[in-house]
């Protein structure tokens, strides 16, 4: 089953464009929190700077010094950024 998981996630990913789902590119209309590693090779800064025009409801935005895999390789952070998040 874990071999199958990048996979899958990759699938997902590649679905996208043939997906029936005609609200994907419509602004969500929920609270939203966005982290972001600012050392991303996946994610660059330009998608970062356009993201919150797709959301039409409080928003917050966390930078970490960080790469693409912030729940392994910042765990506390992550946990912490969450953590204030919704206590506030």
């Amino acid at each position: 089953m874990q071999d199958k998981r990048l996979r899958n996630a990759l699938n997902w990913y590649r679905g996208i464009p043939f997906s029936s789902n005609k609200h994907l590119t419509q602004p969500i209309q929920v609270p939203t929190l966005f982290i972001w590693g600012k050392r991303d090779s996946a994610i660059g800064i330009k998608s970062v700077e356009l993201n919150k025009q797709y959301v039409n409801a409080p928003y917050k935005e966390v930078i970490m010094d960080a790469m693409h895999w912030i729940p392994v390789q910042n765990a506390q952070q992550l946990s912490q950024a969450i953590l204030e998040t919704i206590q506030s």
